[in-house]
């Protein structure tokens, strides 16, 4: 009887053990942050929205770190201006080290907590929307068919009590085209039906 007891005890134990790693591991995250991807014409210039998604709640100041790497030889991209995006409504302007324009290497992006007035709460903005609007330019030497990956890292949502906001992050394309225009504005027809010789155009909204 005592030895069954031992077992059992054990076999709580274990149990509650493996429970306890089950719950450790960290699910994918509600709230999203992205980049827009977008096709650019060489020598052209694109203003891309960094967007959160409508979950993503109580944001009081951000921090990131942006990353441009281009593909098999093609030339720098050049970031020209940042500002903030439509979904940011309190006072302090984002911030870049190094200052622009760059072309290379990594940008830190920076939104600072706006500080109230003694006795009013801490200013916070919610998704969805853009919370920096980046403006690259695409060298004129650039092929169409190169591309750049657009990445972030360590990326650090401020919220409530000092607490990060827990976000997955994604990065977005430029690809060089023809033409100039945000990846979610170009319509296609609902079928094409292209003859030797012919070519059917995309709306540009």
């Amino acid at each position: 009887m005592k030895r069954s007891s031992a077992k059992y005890n054990a076999l709580t134990l274990f149990l509650a053990l493996m429970t306890g790693a089950v719950s450790a591991v960290t699910p994918a995250f509600a709230g999203s942050l992205q980049v827009r991807s977008a096709v650019v014409a060489p020598g052209a210039s694109v203003m891309v929205p960094v967007e959160i998604s409508g979950d993503v709640q109580g944001i009081r100041g951000y921090q990131m770190d942006l990353q441009a790497t281009p593909s098999s030889g093609a030339p720098d991209l050049s970031l020209q201006a940042i500002s903030k995006g439509a979904a940011v409504t309190t006072a302090p302007n984002v911030d870049t080290n190094p200052v622009l324009p760059v072309s290379s290497g990594s940008l830190r992006i920076g939104l600072p907590t706006e500080i109230p007035a003694s006795g009013n709460p801490v200013p916070d903005f919610n998704g969805p929307g853009s919370i920096v609007d980046l403006t690259f330019t695409v060298p004129p030497g650039a092929v169409i068919g190169q591309s750049y990956q657009i990445g972030l890292s360590q990326v650090i949502l401020a919220g409530p009590d000092s607490l990060a906001i827990p976000v997955s992050v994604f990065g977005g394309t430029l690809t060089v085209g023809g033409i100039t225009a945000l990846a979610d504005t170009i319509a296609a027809p609902p079928s094409l039906t292209v003859a030797e010789g012919l070519s059917v155009p995309l709306t540009v909204d």
